[in-house]
């Protein structure tokens, strides 16, 4: 009898002591510097299109994390339909998360149907200090004609890594004496050099010169372009008057230069129909001896891969090496930095705005940062390890693998961990106070990197002013802006595979009168008044 009693009181107590215990976790700081709340912060966020399988696998372990450790519980929601679609189908229910994440383009609509909630009394130094001093110069910014902050932003900032880049397979180059290639002929003369030295691959597959994909962005050939000074598919005067592309001298430079590598028989034929899959497969076989473009691709799918299927036959000058290529009197303007970033926005759904805002402060220290961007510390596959006291340091084999053999690196664990910035929301790119990033690969950077990134430096250019232009969709431009991209691009892949130089000139030229049927005028009008304006707001 007296055991069992005995055995009752100690379940009390024990009954007792539990939610003593959770009681005083209120209050305390944990070693990210946050302070867990007395009652849990609780939100649901639109990311954006992609697998929700996938995305709800990533999310599961940093989603537990945060309620045992944080008290706040996230539900990131993804859709594998388009964005635009997806958010014009919650707006027409009414069914919406507290936060969307999306574009500038696609946040005006939800800011002007009264859907987002205005936080310009709600971000200051006292209530909000580190989204005040992490976004520093750039806050102004989103701060709308009457003064109101309806909205954050996302991966906003001017980060200092090389995105784009002329690049020649550097092997290759070595071999050739690596020879000067700072113009686009020196560059082309040197690549048929490399071709000449390789004219196929192990398989007896052609090599090419140059190849690329297609993509929404047409990211290959706004890259092409840049390299004769077109920012992002158009031109600027010393008045800030803008100009289309095919309009420019420039850019029927670069069509003449990539018709001439056409006829030569060294540009992929596929350039303009390949996926990024299909075109990464043929990096990995071996079969360009250059590539102008995104900088990751050719990596990814180059000594990354090469590494695994060599083996110790493998060397480090196996790889894509970045160059800096320049017309004779032109700056190329290859790296763009949207210093907007897209949008957060804190919908009127939300029930506790302030508890969002104190999530989102906290990403902007540099531990919350780095939390949302390398994922989970102190895991079996974390990049980083957190301590009690505060301190915290990279993972030392991680930190020797992603700047020596890269292609050991395990990203699926770090996904597993909530990685890859997969819970970024109003974090930037801007350096954190060390100069890293919450991107851990540009937060540990090998000597190609550090290549590349000065190299290139000269060549970026803040796109902000111009990628805050919205076009009204009570108007015609969005269509005329969809219908002069494809006339113009339908003109480039016709040019660049006509089949004489004249032939090229000729269907540039006719472009130019369909461009004008079709409105360019208007739309470089449209453009350029408002890029003015943004420009004058802005002191630029």
């Amino acid at each position: 009898m007296k055991r069992t009693l005995a055995l009752v009181l100690t379940v009390l107590m024990l009954l007792c002591l539990v939610p003593a215990m959770a009681e005083g976790t209120e209050g305390k700081v944990n070693m990210f510097g946050w302070e867990i709340p007395d009652e849990t912060i609780k939100f649901t966020a639109y990311m954006g299109n992609d697998n929700p399988d996938t995305v709800a696998k990533y999310a599961a372990q940093m989603h537990d994390y945060l309620v045992d450790n944080f008290n706040v519980d996230i539900t990131l929601l993804v859709y594998d339909n388009d964005a635009t679609e997806r958010l014009g189908m919650m707006a027409a229910s009414n069914e919406y998360p507290d936060v969307v994440l999306c574009s500038i383009a696609n946040a005006a609509p939800w800011i002007e149907q009264g859907r987002a909630v205005d936080l310009t009394d709600l971000v200051n130094e006292e209530n909000t200090p580190n989204i005040v001093k992490r976004y520093g110069k750039y806050l102004p910014r989103l701060y709308d004609d009457n003064g109101r902050l309806m909205c954050l932003a996302n991966s906003w900032g001017m980060s200092q890594w090389a995105d784009y880049a002329p690049q020649v397979r550097y092997d290759w180059y070595v071999e050739i004496g690596e020879p000067d290639v700072s113009t686009p002929e020196a560059y082309y003369e040197a690549v048929k050099q490399m071709i000449a030295n390789h004219p196929e691959n192990a398989s007896g597959e052609k090599t090419y010169a140059f190849g690329g994909y297609k993509d929404s962005s047409y990211s290959v050939m706004r890259t092409w372009l840049s390299m004769w000074g077109i920012k992002k598919f158009w031109s600027y005067d010393e008045e800030n008057n803008m100009t289309y592309w095919p309009f420019t001298d420039e850019a029927m430079e670069m069509v003449k230069f990539l018709n001439q590598v056409n006829r030569d028989g060294l540009l992929d034929p596929d350039i303009f129909s390949m996926t990024s899959q299909e075109f990464g497969d043929r990096v990995t076989n071996e079969r360009y001896a250059a590539f102008v473009g995104n900088w990751w691709i050719c990596g990814t799918y180059g000594h990354e891969k090469w590494n695994g299927i060599y083996g110790d036959a493998y060397t480090e000058n196996m790889r894509y090496y970045h160059v800096n290529v320049a017309p004779e009197g032109i700056t190329p303007t290859y790296n763009f930095k949207n210093t907007n970033g897209s949008r957060a926005i804190i919908t009127d759904h939300a029930t506790d705005v302030n508890g969002i805002l104190k999530w989102f402060d906290f990403e902007n220290t540099d531990k919350g940062t780095r939390l949302v961007g390398y994922g989970l510390p102190n895991e079996e596959g974390s990049v980083w390890n957190v301590y009690e006291d505060g301190s915290w340091e990279y993972t030392p084999e991680k930190v020797a693998q992603i700047t020596t053999d890269t292609s050991t690196f395990d990203w699926e664990a770090v996904q597993m961990l909530g990685g890859q910035a997969l819970y970024v929301m109003s974090a930037g790119v801007e350096p954190l106070e060390d100069g890293t990033y919450y991107w851990y690969d540009q937060s540990n950077v090998d000597k190609w990197k550090t290549i590349k990134d000065t190299l290139l430096r000269p060549t970026f250019y803040d796109s902000g002013a111009f990628d805050l232009i919205v076009l009204p969709t009570d108007s015609l431009l969005p269509a005329t802006k969809t219908s002069c991209e494809d006339i113009a691009m339908t003109a480039l892949a016709n040019a660049i595979y006509a089949s004489t130089e004249e032939e090229a000139i000729a269907i540039m030229e006719q472009c130019r009168d369909e461009l004008t049927d079709a409105g360019i005028d208007e739309l470089a009008a449209y453009y350029t008044e408002q890029y003015k304006a943004i420009a004058e707001k802005w002191g630029l």
